[in-house]
Order: C-alpha cells, then structure tokens, then sequence
C-alpha cells in the first residue's frame, strides 16, 4: 500500500518542487492522451492521422491551464501546499508562452471563422 501511495501522493497532493514537476507531466499527459484518444475513435472528426498532431497547440495549453487549475484547488483545500507552489514557476511559464500562441492565431480572420463555424468543412471543399 505504501509503494501505490508513493506513486499517487505527487500527482494528488505534491509536496516538493520535483513533485511538482511529476504532478504537470502526469496531468499535462493524461489529459492529451485523452483528447487524442477521443478524437481518434470519435466519428464526428476526421480519420485520425499522427500529422494532424501538430496542431494540437491548444490541447497543450488547455493542459497546461488544467493542471495549473486543479493544482490551486489542492492548495487551497490544504493549505500547506503553498510553500510548495513557489515552484510552479516553470509550468506557469509554459502556460502564458502557449497561450500567447493560441491568442496569436486568433489574429488571422480565417482562424477565427473556422472556429466559430463558418469556415466550409474539408468534405463540402470537394
């Protein structure tokens, strides 16, 4: 029981700057793998294909912002935690470049019709 809460104590509650670090990457995967995953198996999105991978910018940073977000939950649900978030300065990091990213591409105007719905779907272009 010990060995399986030593595993599952730095993703739920972590108590060091490492801990930290395993608490981003466990969430920050998870919640990617879920997504791609998802979009895999889902019909109501194209036919899963690796290259469409590199436009998951906003995955990353929706992950990113998650994991940051349940992260403060926790500290504030137990309060000692916040001697631990000094070392949240790398994710937060991660976060703002990433979101800088995501609003950057709402500059171009046909990014921002495709994703209020309308911008014409790859099979009615055929």
């Amino acid at each position: 029981m010990d060995e399986i809460w030593k595993f599952i104590s730095p993703v739920l509650v972590p108590a060091s700057g490492q801990e930290v670090g395993f608490f981003y990457l466990f969430w920050i995967v998870l919640f990617v793998l879920i997504h791609v995953v998802w979009d895999a198996f889902s019909p109501e999105t194209e036919p899963f294909h690796l290259g469409r991978l590199k436009g998951k910018i906003e995955i990353l940073y929706a992950a990113a912002n998650f994991s940051t977000s349940l992260l403060l939950i926790i500290a504030v649900c137990k309060p000692t935690m916040f001697k631990t978030l000094v070392d949240i300065t790398l994710p937060i990091i991660f976060s703002a470049i990433t979101g800088m990213l995501v609003s950057l591409s709402a500059l171009s105007p046909n990014t921002a019709r495709l994703n209020h719905g309308n911008f014409p779907k790859s099979d009615e272009l055929k």
